[in-house]
């Protein structure tokens, strides 16, 4: 990794934040690392950090504090600075010391060793750093580069600085038994005191203070010195580097086998020297792959939606003669027949069955009144009464209820006797059954209302006021019960259904017969075609039960049973019918003497139908506008105009705007391709002149 844009900076005991905000905007970097020894005042306030921040914030500069201190720490982590906390060791401010050579590396510096238990190792003196120290403060200052150290912990790139601690804290039992003892192991030995330990820079930062460790080994600032150039350096400004993405490579000299770092020597370092490797060739491949599959998406919505628009120029009606259902012959498969089609005609008679259920109940009369009337004459003369003959009862809100008698009957005449105190009058008296005309609880009537008898033919007796009286008991008997018939709104609702299943069948069946014969149907000859069946014409139904019947209440279904001749023309794959219908028909109209060798005039089918006997024709004769030799068609900026009305139109509203065009004058007749939308585009959209 590569830090071409962090500066590393010391704060001293006197540094102010003024002072601190001044070195930082001196070093020119847009982020800084302030190494914060322990003891400094002026970071160890809450608001002397907050204003810190603000003012850091406001020059556009990232601030990582790096201490031992928990104070400060503590203090900086409530302020929402980034923080990174030294463990086991301290960190600790260095003291005055006269000035010394400037030493060869840029980051000479001294440090303490580590304090051993051995009484003879009180203290050990600071030597210059060796090489390997230099690359290690290198390394140091491209710590920066690593993602800030928040609640998810430290990201994968992090893992690059770690090999670099590694590489220069290694284990010193790695090193030959024949070295000596140099100032680079006690550099060594030092930085084990200052170490962090690498799962406590991946754990997030906690928000308050950890209580610092009992006793740890503490870096006093007489055991630390610093050059002149280091002092000026922390007075003045953070250093700012550019190191390469591995530091510990760039030490001087050659390495040996026994130099070589303890990190790069293990698995785990090895695995992620692989890493990238592996990284380098997936990327490209994976980007690829992408790439190709937008392109291929791409293409296949360009090409697959290209469409083409036909339209010719307008003729003067003077010039174009009508075709209507003009006859075209039929030729065997296979034949050469100039005038006639090559198409054999292939039927099928067609059934299929669909069951529906009766959706609603209905209040039904089920029974009908009846009973014995009693018929009394006051006439000398028998009165017959014949089958058939209706008594009219009348109810009490004035409605008529007709009953009708089952048989012939003959009413007995009166008879009058002088019997001499008084004269004794016996009236004829016969009894009749009579069943009510309609069934239901209407037909029910009460004692003595029948007012009127019809016998056929039309002779009427008023009962009561004439010859003849009626005496009858309440006549009873009709009810209703609730029911389910069969209605048409029932049938009609499964009619769709069985229309659709009726054409799929008769076209699977139409096309197995085609098949064996190896010619395919011609689907524009499909006779009855779908818009007859959404007419209700070309086919035949029954229902079962019958419209108007009652259905098993446990079971209310009914089934409608459809049925059709299908017819249709069956052509070779190899000569569709509409490549041969133009050439058919010129053909016919040069024999009829309607079209003359160089006439400028060429025929125009618009349209075909098979109705199950033969196969007809309907266009026109209009000017020929396909040959050089009778002159222009549509100019560029006609079709232009035709592309700019149908373009991004539904196949109803291209229609429209064509309509339109053919009215005021500007094209003729037109084509337009299947589908239900034109495409947006031009490059899509093809606009062929006829």
């Amino acid at each position: 990794m590569v830090a071409d844009n962090t500066a590393l900076i010391l704060a001293l005991p006197d540094d102010t934040v003024e002072s601190l905000l001044r070195k930082a905007e001196q070093a020119g970097a847009r982020r800084v690392q302030l190494l914060v020894p322990e003891g400094v005042p002026g970071l160890q306030q809450q608001a002397q950090l907050e204003r810190l921040r603000a003012l850091a914030d406001h020059d556009g500069i990232e601030l990582t504090l790096i201490s031992s201190d928990p104070q400060t720490l503590r203090a900086a982590r409530l302020c929402q600075f980034e923080t990174m906390q030294v463990r086991d060791a301290h960190v600790m401010a260095p003291p005055q010391v006269p000035a010394a050579p400037p030493p060869a590396s840029p980051y000479a510096t001294r440090v303490l060793g580590r304090e051993e238990a051995d009484d003879s190792r009180a203290s050990r003196q600071a030597v210059d750093l060796s090489a390997s120290d230099a690359a290690f403060l290198d390394a140091l200052d491209d710590f920066d580069a690593l993602p800030p150290v928040r609640a998810s912990g430290p990201a994968a790139s992090d893992e690059d600085f770690f090999a670099a601690l590694e590489s220069i804290s290694a284990d010193r039992d790695d090193r030959p038994p024949h070295r000596a003892s140099t100032a680079d192991d006690d550099f060594l030995a030092a930085l084990d005191s200052l170490d962090v330990d690498e799962e406590e820079l991946r754990r997030p930062a906690p928000r308050r203070a950890d209580a610092p460790p009992a006793a740890p080994p503490r870096i006093r600032p007489e055991d630390i010195e610093l050059s002149d150039a280091e002092k000026a350096r922390a007075k003045q400004t953070g250093r700012q580097t550019s190191v390469p993405s591995r530091p510990v490579r760039t030490m001087t000299g050659s390495m040996s086998a026994h130099d070589t770092p303890a990190h790069e020597r293990s698995p785990r370092n090895a695995e992620r020297q692989a890493t990238p490797h592996r990284r380098s060739w997936l990327v490209p491949v994976a980007i690829t792959i992408v790439v190709l599959l937008i392109l291929a998406a791409a293409a296949s919505l360009v090409l697959g939606g290209r469409a083409a628009v036909i339209v010719a120029p307008p003729a003067r009606p003077d010039q174009v003669k009508p075709i209507s259902a003009m006859p075209i012959p039929l030729a065997a498969p296979g034949s050469s027949a100039g005038t006639a089609a090559q198409a054999e005609a292939i039927n099928s008679d067609v059934a299929v069955t669909v069951s529906g259920q009766v959706a609603e109940r209905t209040i039904s009369p089920s029974g009908t009144a009846r009973g014995t009337i009693a018929i009394i004459s006051l006439s000398p003369q028998p009165i017959t009464l014949p089958a058939g003959s209706e008594f009219i009862a009348v109810k009490a809100d004035g409605q008529t209820v007709p009953f009708v008698s089952g048989g012939d009957v003959v009413v007995p005449p009166s008879i009058t006797s002088d019997q001499g105190a008084q004269i004794v009058t016996t009236k004829g008296t016969a009894r009749i059954e009579v069943v009510a005309r309609s069934a239901g609880s209407a037909s029910n009537v009460d004692a003595n209302s029948i007012r009127r008898i019809v016998i056929p033919g039309g002779q009427t007796f008023n009962v009561e006021t004439g010859a003849l009286v009626v005496r009858h008991d309440p006549i009873s008997g009709g009810s209703e019960d609730e029911v389910r018939i069969v209605k048409d709104s029932d049938v009609q609702r499964m009619l769709g259904e069985g229309l659709t299943k009726l054409d799929s069948q008769a076209r699977e069946q139409l096309q197995a017969l085609a098949h064996t014969r190896s010619l395919q149907v011609e689907a524009t000859t499909i006779s009855p075609r779908h818009a007859d069946l959404t007419q209700r014409q070309g086919f035949e139904y029954t229902v079962s039960p019958a419209v108007g019947e009652t259905v098993d209440p446990a079971n209310p279904a009914f089934t409608l049973t459809i049925q059709a001749r299908y017819s249709a023309l069956a052509t070779p794959p190899s000569t569709p019918l509409t490549g041969q219908l133009g050439a058919a028909l010129t053909e016919q109209l040069r024999q009829a003497g309607l079209l003359q060798p160089g006439d400028c005039r060429a025929p125009v089918i618009t349209s075909w139908a098979w109705d199950g006997t033969r196969l007809t024709v309907n266009g026109q004769i209009a000017p020929n506008t396909q040959s050089a030799a009778c002159g222009p068609g549509l100019s560029d900026a006609t079709l232009q105009q035709v592309r700019d009305a149908v373009r991004g139109k539904t196949r109803a509203q291209a229609e429209a705007a064509l309509q339109t065009l053919q009215q005021q004058g500007v094209i003729g007749t037109y084509v337009l391709p299947d589908g239900q939308k034109l495409p947006d585009w031009d490059f899509q959209l093809r606009i062929e002149a006829q």
